[in-house]
């Protein structure tokens, strides 16, 4: 019994591709909207209608909120003045910035539509929200490309704006491999 629930975790962090680090972490339940660790795909035993194929793989935490399917959501956002910017995966979102070039996973509860949607979680314990919607015409103020979305974040008490693009299916496996 103990084997099957250390494999699952496994296969979970690593399909997340990082555990939840520092102050963002909470310990709450899978609902709460701060909470830090993405919950457990649900088990099935013999008994299932649906028992898991030989060889699947669990579905990304990130893509699953409340035992449900999330939408991929799968943009990539930048934002100047500050500089900072955004990847989504499901309900998953790594901030970064040019001091954490890496970026920083944090959990969120997603709600919304892939094309117009709001994450909100916590980021060093402090409300971290990220709402976007479609505008064909966003700028990022620096250079002379166009965005079909635009997003605002709010991130340490601070409202940031910025614009988005989907990732195009060759971002999302090169994200999804890392």
């Amino acid at each position: 019994m103990i084997r099957p629930l250390l494999l699952t975790a496994a296969l979970t962090l690593s399909a997340c591709g990082q555990a939840p680090q520092g102050p963002a972490q909470r310990n709450g339940s899978p609902d709460d909207p701060l909470a830090a660790e993405p919950p457990l795909p649900p088990e099935t035993n013999a008994a299932s209608a649906n028992p898991p194929q030989a060889g699947a793989q669990p579905p990304s935490p990130c893509l699953v909120q409340d035992g449900k399917a999330v939408p991929a959501n799968a943009i990539r956002a930048i934002g100047t003045e500050p500089f900072w910017g955004a990847s989504v995966e499901g309900r998953c979102v790594t901030y970064s910035t040019p001091e954490d070039q890496g970026g920083t996973r944090v959990w969120t509860k997603f709600s919304g539509r892939a094309e117009k949607g709001r994450w909100t979680g916590a980021l060093g314990g402090r409300p971290f929200v990220m709402e976007i919607r479609p505008e064909s015409q966003c700028s990022d103020g620096m250079s002379d490309n166009v965005y079909p979305i635009a997003v605002t974040l709010t991130v340490g008490g601070e409202l940031r704006t910025g614009c988005a693009r989907p990732l195009d299916a060759a971002e999302g496996l090169q994200r999804a491999r890392r």
